[in-house]
């Protein structure tokens, strides 16, 4: 007779620290088998062929070699989960698969495919808490509602986090796994080999858990100034863990709970926090989450191409462009600025906007990308759109970021790099275009726009 095992399921949780889907499957008292889905097309996380699919490659060999420390074999799987996942579980002799909840509507209408393949063969299916500190409906409002408003979300967040992880502490039974792997048949004992990532994309931060916790002790020690310094993209004051927290090489409940208690904390844990709200509002509203404006598109406008090749005349946009499709990565202040520069700048539609990010962003998270996006489109919190060469002058006042980025204009002092265009004698740009737009024109068309649709929406 075969032994049975349990399947735990990695996705957007490529770690082996605080695991809830793994030690699930320890309590469950069978020998564990891990499994990876790399899924194409467009919904697999190895399926863009770039960037992302060469950071999750790195993340998940790092967990191939992390789970064989404690004698879990993780096969790699291709092809579409709900198919390759059923019939990998009946060849293992699966009793249960465990995985970690995601908010997607794809992954939640693929999950459910896969559920009903799995209990067609008798094995069971067990969700836990996967991405977010708590699921789409742990906080709802005092009659029964989902939240709408960030700030009541907020409060509502931090009193159940307060509540709940003030004493809490990880639970990692590495010792009961170690006796139930003695029970693993041989031949599940060794995966094969980790497939090519076929991508090969240039990363700015290397990937895997060994990874996300270097990154994280060394950001700890700067959150006491990281109000001061978070909001200049020339230094080294953001956090960059949002791409590790997406991909779950850290424990977002873990990490949440060490930046809570840390001195200076709040600002960075309020991003997080925005982050979860979005999810549970895009869940219960997905009507206003909005398509995708790219379907359908033969061809973009001229004024999305120069925006979208960082071309569009004004330095700091620029560059905040081109270096989003060098690295992947776009600092938080450059982020609403740029899509400012294409909704109100440009008045191109702002799902226009979503599609680029969603294409380039190495940290991609749709609810929160679709959510921040939303925001700037509406004018919120106020109809204030950031000038682009004033937050230039604010942000970048030496031209570190602009020069890195834009070299047609490394040569300019840092008086004339935020606006070349003003300098009276002209001055040699070697190419660099003159501005597209009339910015605060532009702006002031845009917010007739918007007072309009306000006056016919009542």
């Amino acid at each position: 007779m075969m032994q049975p095992c349990s399947l735990v399921w990695f996705r957007h949780d490529l770690r082996v620290f605080d695991h809830s889907a793994l030690q699930a499957a320890v309590r469950r008292g069978l020998p564990v088998v891990g499994v990876f889905v790399a899924e194409s097309p467009a919904g697999g996380q190895m399926a863009d062929g770039g960037r992302r699919a060469e950071f999750v490659h790195q993340c998940v060999r790092d967990l191939q070699r992390s789970l064989a420390q404690h004698g879990v074999p993780l096969f790699v799987l291709t092809g579409s989960a709900d198919k390759v996942l059923p019939e990998f579980a009946v060849y293992c002799g699966a009793e249960a698969v465990f995985f970690g909840e995601e908010d997607e509507p794809e992954a939640r209408t693929r999950d459910g495919r896969t559920a009903a393949r799995l209990t067609a063969h008798r094995i069971a299916f067990h969700a836990v808490r996967g991405q977010s500190v708590f699921a789409r409906s742990d906080l709802l409002t005092p009659d029964g509602r989902p939240y709408t408003a960030f700030s009541a979300y907020r409060e509502a967040w931090l009193a159940r986090f307060d509540a709940e992880y003030g004493t809490w502490r990880v639970q990692d039974d590495w010792a009961a796994l170690y006796e139930l792997q003695k029970r693993l048949p041989d031949r599940l004992r060794r995966a094969p080999p980790l497939p090519s990532a076929g991508g090969g994309g240039l990363l700015p931060l290397a990937g895997g858990e060994a990874a996300a916790q270097t990154a994280l002790a060394g950001f700890l020690p700067h959150l006491a100034g990281y109000a001061q310094n978070r909001d200049f993209p020339a230094r080294k004051g953001a956090s960059q863990l949002s791409v590790y927290l997406r991909y779950g090489t850290l424990s977002v409940r873990h990490t949440a709970g060490l930046i809570r208690q840390a001195d200076g904390g709040s600002i960075w844990l309020d991003g997080l926090i925005r982050r979860e709200f979005f999810r549970q509002f895009f869940d219960h509203f997905p009507d206003k989450a909005g398509g995708y404006a790219g379907a359908g598109q033969e061809r973009p406008s001229a004024g999305l191409v120069r925006w979208q090749n960082g071309e569009t005349g004004y330095p700091l946009v620029d560059a905040a462009m081109r270096h989003l499709v060098q690295t992947g990565m776009m600092h938080h202040r450059l982020r609403q600025l740029c899509a400012s520069f294409l909704v109100h700048g440009l008045l191109i539609d702002w799902r226009a906007g979503v599609d680029w990010f969603a294409c380039q962003l190495l940290d991609f998270d749709r609810a929160a990308n679709t959510g921040n996006w939303r925001r700037v489109a509406a004018g919120l919190p106020a109809f204030r759109p950031p000038d682009p060469v004033l937050q230039s002058r604010k942000i970048d006042p030496d031209g570190r970021f602009i020069r890195r980025h834009l070299p047609q204009l490394a040569h300019l002092d840092k008086n004339t790099v935020h606006a070349p265009w003003a300098v009276k004698n002209g001055i040699n740009t070697f190419g660099y275009p003159p501005p597209l737009i009339d910015y605060a024109g532009q702006c002031a068309k845009a917010e007739m726009r918007l007072r309009a649709a306000k006056e016919v929406s009542r």
